[in-house]
């Protein structure tokens, strides 16, 4: 989604935080989103996804333990220090 936006349409789509109630989960990743987004067009991050603390636990994108080193040696570093773990290999569609 935010891959096909130009940068000016980016900056403005991340200006603000969102105005809804998000599970932390979910604030989470939003904003790791927004972070590789930035990082991938050389924009500076919004000041906004830095007061989204971490999650206090990991969370994997796959419940199959025999993926979990890939998925802790290959996640996005924005999702990484989200303690958020997923694969981005396909077309990196974070």
């Amino acid at each position: 989604m935010l891959s096909r936006l130009t940068a000016v349409e980016l900056a403005d789509a991340i200006a603000a935080p969102p105005t809804v109630t998000l599970t932390p989960f979910l604030a989470n990743y939003i904003a790791a989103m927004i972070e590789s987004a930035c990082e991938k067009r050389g924009m500076p991050v919004p000041g906004w996804t830095r007061t989204i603390g971490p999650l206090s636990e990991p969370v994997f994108g796959s419940a199959l333990q025999s993926l979990r080193l890939y998925l802790l040696t290959h996640s996005p570093a924005s999702f990484k220090r989200r303690n958020i773990f997923i694969d981005s290999s396909l077309g990196d569609q974070v």
